[in-house]
């Protein structure tokens, strides 16, 4: 079973429930949601819960609601008391745009198993999309007061913060749980995210400070991961065929990174687990967008209130930015968070992959060029919101400083020392013994 996981083993394996089995968990290992999709249609034995949720979250990521959906209710039946049932329906409401019934689900998942931490999660993101916002924010203090060392709830409830009073409240409520600078490093990425998100730059570099300074001398472990990211080609692939499919009849390109991978590679960049989306500001209209793919069963909108941009999430776990393009001073521009990037004016063209006609930058020499240098020679530790990228301009200075300082702590993080202080200098960070 251990080698059926990482290689199609159950081909030799007579037809069956074995066979069904190890085919469900090579599937599951690979990410092959497409093809485990397919699977899901058949018959799936569901004395094993495990597996047959294996089954369920192909159908759930390659879009097979009807399987995912008769699956549920037969697991649901035979497995009352599996949170993880109600909890990945839940999940699926999502992207069909049912946030009431979503959230319902995600509650009842949580009475059904108090300590279901993803149950707690979903349920604190959805309460921003159902309920009033002060309810809202109650339900994310709580629930980092109870999950404080949970990735998925830390990053529920931080990715909703937008003022300074939540931040506060969902700080002091971890802070409260974990009494120990020493274990700030597995949460400090979410709750930093929150500080930014609520304006408080400095509030947010502080706590990386402190963070590296806490584990200077100490083999704590790498700090909380974002579990939607590192899906892999596969889950890019599903995406990028998806987005081509929801915005025809929209004029837009491929840009940045995702752009740099379909010209030079024929394929997504590994290790890049965003697609960049560009549209010219003649053809922008927010709403539509974010209407379009509320709508759109293979997308759920995610908010930043402090970008312009429209982020997704789509479905196979792959995250979509999609930027407006704007004209400025006779170049081309479009933003981030803290930098913007400029272009030399284009026009868009197609590059053929993979069966696909797919929209790129038609001058894409002079495009890559400006974003890049030398884009024909991969570079797999480049960062765009540096001077590594040649036509990167800082906005906003501290929130540029709070980058640089991340920066320091995913090197320290990693033991790679010389880069964090590296770091550290460029930000004017006060010297901290990380050796």
């Amino acid at each position: 079973m251990t080698s059926s996981r990482a290689f199609p083993l159950y081909r030799i394996l007579p037809p069956g429930g074995p066979r069904t089995h190890a085919k469900i968990h090579h599937l599951y290992e690979v990410g092959a949601w497409d093809a485990l999709s397919r699977v899901a249609d058949g018959h799936i034995p569901t004395r094993d819960a495990a597996t047959a949720m294996m089954a369920v979250e192909g159908a759930v990521r390659g879009g097979n609601d009807k399987a995912a959906e008769e699956l549920l209710w037969t697991l649901e039946r035979r497995f009352p008391e599996l949170a993880a049932v109600v909890s990945t329906r839940a999940r699926l409401r999502t992207f069909q745009g049912r946030y009431a019934e979503a959230l319902d689900d995600a509650r009842r998942a949580q009475l059904v198993t108090p300590s279901h931490a993803m149950a707690t999660a979903l349920a604190v993101r959805l309460g921003y999309d159902v309920d009033d916002a002060t309810r809202a924010d109650d339900d994310a203090v709580d629930a980092v007061a109870r999950f404080p060392l949970s990735a998925d709830v830390l990053w529920a409830a931080c990715r909703e913060c937008s003022t300074p009073r939540q931040y506060e409240r969902l700080w002091h409520s971890w802070h409260a749980a974990i009494d120990d600078d020493a274990r700030l490093v597995t949460a400090v990425r979410p709750l930093a995210a929150a500080a930014q998100r609520a304006g408080m730059t400095g509030a947010a570099t502080t706590l990386y400070l402190r963070a590296i300074a806490a584990t200077a001398t100490d083999d704590a472990s790498s700090d909380a991961a974002d579990t939607t990211t590192r899906t892999g080609r596969r889950a890019a692939w599903a995406a990028i065929r998806d987005l081509a499919e929801a915005l025809t009849g929209q004029p837009y390109f491929f840009a940045a990174g995702t752009a740099l991978g379909l010209i030079r590679d024929g394929r997504p960049l590994d290790g890049d687990d965003t697609i960049d989306v560009g549209v010219f500001e003649s053809d922008w209209d927010r709403e539509r967008l974010v209407e379009l793919f509320t709508t759109h069963p293979m997308f759920a909108p995610r908010r930043n209130p402090l970008s312009h941009k429209v982020g997704l999430l789509h479905r196979g776990g792959s995250r979509v930015d999609v930027f407006p393009f704007y004209v400025d001073s006779g170049r081309l521009w479009h933003d981030g968070v803290f930098v913007r990037w400029h272009n030399d004016p284009f026009t868009i063209g197609v590059t053929r992959v993979d069966g696909m006609e797919l929209p790129v930058p038609y001058e894409y020499e002079d495009y890559l060029s400006d974003g890049y240098g030398d884009w024909r020679r991969p570079r797999p530790d480049f960062d765009a919101y540096t001077d590594d990228a040649p036509n990167m301009h800082v906005t906003w200075s501290e929130c540029h400083r709070l980058h640089l300082v991340r920066r320091a702590h995913r090197f320290h993080a990693n033991g790679n020392l010389a880069a964090a202080e590296r770091e550290l200098e460029r930000a004017g960070a006060a010297p901290i013994p990380i050796s």
